[in-house]
């Protein structure tokens, strides 16, 4: 189930398929499995109609491309025929001038020949006009498929639950940012602690609103050029930019404050209750993504295990703390 979990949320905004696959994974652990069955039958249901969905978008984004290379082809096919009508206009003037060569009359000669500059001039001109019209026509579309592709990407790297980005985005930009020479970042994973009870009391809409306040309270907390994400289910993750690892704390303690004090009601006029668990890394040298993740998760463990509704951090072990006094 993890595994399959794993899978779907790989392939972009997967809310339900993973919210259904970890309630699956809590039954296991209920004193009573009754149903698990067709629960499990329900989940992997879901699996298959978002796997659909899908393959449809990733289809679209491929005829959208499709679309893209035969517009520059037609455009090249249009460009090169109005190059053979104009060289052969040439041509074919070239032909008279030599003609007037002949002429023994002045006269003859300058009426041919402004007839011959008045036929190169309007060649001249209708090649501008078709090129100006297939230049601004090819513009257009690539506009337009840009448009598209933009939105595709979007929807591609954005939760749509929530609007922050989705786990494929933030593991995109961890990576690259742990690339990054000299960079200085914490990362915080946070989550909602029992969040499954908030869906049984109120129902999943109201589990939906919190995960919404969450999120935009992170967004309002931190800066523009921090990640925050939706790790997945009710987990967020954030990558604050510049800031010690005690900042950080400061930060989304101040950033959790806040969200308790907007707390969103019900459909039946209650306020919802939470509280939230997290925990912090600082990336060091010698660390890659996998080590910095584990540190953050063994952080967030560690809060739930000391009684949740708390952040942790976990300090980078350097050579110099184990040597013994």
């Amino acid at each position: 189930l993890l595994l399959l979990q794993d899978c779907v949320m790989a392939c972009g905004d997967a809310d339900a398929p993973a919210t259904q696959l970890q309630d699956c994974r809590n039954a296991l652990y209920a004193p009573s499995s009754t149903g698990f069955h067709d629960q499990c039958l329900t989940a992997l249901d879901v699996c298959r109609q978002f796997l659909a969905r899908h393959d449809a978008a990733q289809s679209a984004k491929h005829r959208q491309l499709v679309e893209l290379v035969e517009l520059v082809r037609d455009t090249l096919a249009e460009l090169s025929g109005s190059a053979t009508t104009f060289d052969d206009g040439l041509a074919a003037s070239a032909s008279r001038f030599d003609a007037l060569l002949s002429l023994d009359s002045l006269t003859q000669i300058k009426v041919q020949l402004t007839r011959e500059v008045g036929e190169l001039k309007r060649l001249s001109e209708e090649r501008q006009r078709a090129w100006t019209s297939t230049v601004t026509a090819f513009a257009t579309r690539i506009s337009e498929l840009e448009t598209q592709l933009a939105a595709t990407e979007q929807q591609a790297s954005e939760d749509g639950l929530t609007g922050l980005a989705n786990r494929a985005a933030f593991d995109h930009a961890l990576k690259a940012l742990a690339a990054t020479r000299g960079a200085h970042f914490v990362l915080a994973l946070l989550d909602i602690d029992h969040f499954k009870r908030v869906n049984d009391t109120w129902g999943h809409l109201a589990g939906d609103q919190a995960l919404i306040t969450v999120a935009n309270g992170l967004k309002a907390a931190f800066r523009t050029d921090d990640v925050v994400a939706r790790h997945g289910g009710d987990e967020f993750s954030l990558l604050i930019k510049d800031m010690t690892l005690h900042q950080a704390e400061t930060r989304l303690l101040g950033a959790i404050d806040a969200i308790a004090a907007n707390r969103p009601a019900t459909d039946t006029g209650d306020l919802l209750v939470f509280t939230m668990s997290g925990g912090l890394a600082e990336f060091s040298a010698g660390d890659t993504t996998r080590s910095l993740l584990q540190r953050a998760d063994e952080a967030l463990y560690e809060a739930k295990r000391l009684g949740k509704n708390r952040v942790v951090r976990r300090e980078q072990v350097y050579i110099k703390h184990l040597r013994k006094p």
